[in-house]
Order: C-alpha cells, then structure tokens, then sequence
C-alpha cells in the first residue's frame, strides 16, 4: 500500500453526466487527488444552472474544482474574435499549469479548441494526458448528412456555417494551431484514448483513429456496478436502507424506465416538451397494461438534463414514481425486475447485473441502431405493437435476453489506472 503522497489528477469536466462519472471513477483512484476542471467553451452547451450543479456536486464530495477562460465575444469580427480568445486561453492554460503541481491530465474529448490547448500545454510540460470513452458513440455520430441524428451539434446546417468551418481549420492551420475544431475524439492531442469494448476500437480505429493510441479500458460504471450489486445481495440490512432509501416495495415487481429527452435545445432536438411527456404517456400505458400497480412499481428516472415535473401527471395518472438525476443509477437497476430505455450508456449496468431489459428505438433514429454493436444489444423495439408483445413475453417469463453476455467485463479500474498512468 503506498502512503506517499497523492498524485495529482485534474479532469476536464464537460457537462453534469461526465461530472458524474468521473466523480465514481475518482472513488476508484485512492492514489490520485482528482479536482475538477471547467471552462466556459468546453461547457458551452451546459446551462448556468448546470454548471452550479457541476460545481455543488464536486464540492459536496470534496473534489477542488478550478475554472479558467472566458467565451470569446458573439459581437467580434469573424474569425479574428475566435484566433484571439484561442491566444488568451493559452495565455489562461499556461498560469493554471504554473500555479499547481499536476501529474495527469484526463478528459472524455480533445477536439475541443480549448480542451486541445489544454492537453498540448499539459504535454510540454511533460504531464501524462489522456481521453476516456464514458458514453456510447455509433458511426453515424461522425457523419455530417446521418438522418434522423438526435445530435445537431455535430451537424453544420447552413452552408454559411460549413463555409466558416472550412475557413477557419485552413487559418488555424496556417498559424499553427493544432485541431482548432476537430471532431472525432481521438483526433486531439491527447496522448491516449480509452474506448469501452473491442466494437468501439473498431469504429474508431475506422475513423482513422491511430490504434496506437486506443486501449481498452471499458467503464469504471461496469465495476462500480459490480460491487454494488455483490454488497447488497450479501447485507440484507443495507439491501432494505437502499430499498426505503428509493421507495422500493420488496413485495413488488419493480419496473425501472429510464427516460432520454428528445426535448433539449440545441443539444436534442426532435419532440417539443408535450411529445415528450406524451411519448413516455404512452410507453407506461403500455406497461401498465401488463403490471397493473398492484402488482408492480413503475419507476422513471429522469435524464440529467431534464427536470422531473416535466413527468409529475404521470406520477398522477399512473402512479408512476419518479426518480431525479440525483438518484444512483446502480441502486435503481439492482432492484429492477424489468429494466427499459432506450439508447442510455445506463444500459451496460442491466446487462452487468443480467437483467431482463427492453430496449426501444420508437423514433427509429440511426445514432441508436449504430450503437447497438458497441452496446452488443440484439435488438431495438421500434413500434408499439411489438412494444406490447415483448412486455407480454415478459410477464409470462419467456422473454430471451436482449443483449450479448460477456458484451461488458468488470476488471476496468485496473486498465483505467494503465490508461492514466501511461
């Protein structure tokens, strides 16, 4: 056991999820004193609520938070604005590395103009850098003209903007400025890449990404999942706190729906906020044709982007319960005799636990079907009847497994570490 002091980590926060998990990854790493990094471009699509959310969480677990930079101004001169607050977050990246002792710089992305000077600046001074594959990417996340993508941040939509893009890679690379706006992870500056599972290695590696720098690592969430599920199956005294804890009736069936908002401006954008109660209207009708409540629990547990009353009638008119996104995704599923979703990393952690799981694609959108090799999912539901027909298959206790066993494994931290630690 080493009692030396702790090496230093600080990772590149880019939105509440990523918060998240890297906050469980630090938990894993008792040989790093992990802090927090923001900037106002790389959490450039994140609310200011967002933001103080990102900023309470990592305080309430004592993880030190820094943010430097600013957003460069809308009202600038095209092109000219962008190269300037490039040249001063430069300016910013070289005193926060000056002031601190850093031993390893981690991300989940280093195509970010800014998140890139952040890990070129890191690697002069001679600091591990690496990026870590924490949610799912399919091919067609990489595609310019992919149809039905619920990603419209990857997507320039007007050929003006496709014009401003172009100029402003050739003006970057004409000064020298490494990946000014890039968009495959991997294609950064960072020294290594973490992806999840063999598919993910083959997509990316298909996208031009060096395999030299990929190794794979998996999710710390597949271990933590692990653990979760081994130490309450073995403490029937904590296995009935966590049950309260989440309004769980162990006389019950427990049905757990974890919902994606097809809601959110400019980052999701395909319901309005009444399609998108009333898509989940309809999916819990369904189940509930099954599982009437007095045999079984529905509960919902909200997106980290979402707000929970967006779902209150349903908590009325189907008593449902609800879940915000403080609620541990691991807690939830262990309980679950039912898991559905659709396509949420969370699904990895029904499948570590081997549960029975519905997945669904009702929207028919490609980012899910390209996805479902990595996730090794046999299959998306993608209309109502067949919906209907899977849930009964269910509850007759019939229904095949959805996924592919051995698709996730449990020894992540350990690579993780190999990862950080070059």
């Amino acid at each position: 056991m080493n009692n030396g002091p702790k090496k230093k980590l600080c990772i590149i926060i880019t939105h509440f999820g990523s918060a998240r998990y890297f906050a469980k990854l630090a938990s894993f790493l008792p040989e790093y004193d992990a802090s927090f990094l923001i900037t106002p471009k790389t959490t450039s699509k994140c609310t200011t609520d967002e933001i103080k959310d990102i900023q309470d969480y990592a305080r309430e677990r004592n993880i030190s938070i820094f943010k430097i930079g600013s957003l460069p101004k809308l009202n600038g001169i095209p092109f000219v604005s962008i190269l300037r607050s490039w040249i001063e977050f430069k300016k910013d990246a070289r005193r926060f590395f000056d002031a601190r002792l850093i031993d390893a710089l981690l991300g989940s992305e280093d195509t970010n103009l800014y998140s890139n000077a952040l890990f070129l600046e890191a690697r002069r001074r001679g600091i591990k850098t690496a990026i870590l594959q924490w949610a799912v990417s399919g091919k067609n996340d990489f595609q310019k003209n992919s149809k039905r993508s619920i990603f419209p941040r990857y997507h320039p939509h007007t050929p003006l903007h496709k014009s401003y893009e172009w100029i402003l890679r050739h003006i970057s690379n004409l000064l020298g400025i490494t990946s000014l706006h890039g968009l495959i992870p991997g294609q950064g500056t960072a020294e290594r890449f973490g992806v999840l599972n063999r598919p993910s290695f083959e997509l990316f590696a298909s996208l031009g990404i060096s395999e030299k720098k990929m190794q794979i690592t998996g999710s710390a969430d597949w271990e933590l999942a692990t653990d979760v599920q081994k130490t309450l199956d073995a403490d029937t005294e904590q296995r009935s706190v966590i049950a309260r804890e989440n309004r769980i009736n162990l006389e019950k069936k427990q049905i757990m729906v974890f919902s994606t908002p097809f809601n959110i401006k400019g980052v999701i954008e395909i319901l309005s906020d009444e399609e998108q109660l009333a898509h989940y209207r309809k999916l819990i009708r369904a189940i509930r044709a099954v599982a009437p409540s007095e045999q079984a629990d529905i509960h919902l547990k909200i997106h980290h982007r979402e707000h929970v009353n967006t779902y209150a009638p349903l908590r009325d008119e189907y008593d449902v319960i609800l879940h915000d996104k403080d609620a541990i995704n691991e807690h939830l599923v262990y309980f679950a005799d039912l898991y559905t979703a659709e396509g949420s990393t969370t699904n990895f952690i029904p499948m570590v636990m081997e549960k029975d799981v519905i997945f669904t694609n009702m929207h028919k959108l490609d980012h899910f079907e390209s996805c479902r090799s990595i996730f090794g999912i046999e299959r998306f539901i993608t209309n109502w009847d067949e919906y209907a027909k899977t849930l009964s298959l269910w509850k007759d206790g019939t229904l095949e497994k959805q996924y592919k066993k051995g698709c996730v494994k449990t020894d992540t931290v350990s690579k993780i570490q190999s990862l950080i630690a070059g």
